[in-house]
């Protein structure tokens, strides 16, 4: 659980985490909160936040309240997010 939000606050800035109310996703166990708050901070900001359903996906399956629920180590390192390879112009 803490490595999805360790990872969420890597991928999405610590300013943008700091104005998203954990607390208020986390009683209702809704992770589609945090996607909906991270939009409404981008809007408010004019900062664009540009996830991929491959990382969203990952970390809905890391922040799950259930930890028979939640992915494995081996099930993150095969997750195709982790996998994706970039190609950079040089």
């Amino acid at each position: 659980f803490a490595a999805g939000l360790l990872l969420l606050q890597m991928v999405i800035g610590r300013e943008a985490m700091e104005n998203l109310p954990l607390f208020t996703w986390l009683d209702s166990n809704s992770v589609s909160k945090i996607w909906r708050k991270v939009k409404a901070y981008d809007i408010l900001t004019g900062h664009k936040n540009v996830l991929s359903k491959e990382f969203m996906d990952l970390i809905e399956n890391l922040l799950h309240f259930d930890p028979t629920k939640r992915l494995s180590f081996e099930d993150v390192h095969q997750h195709i997010w982790m996998n994706i390879t970039f190609q950079e112009d040089i």
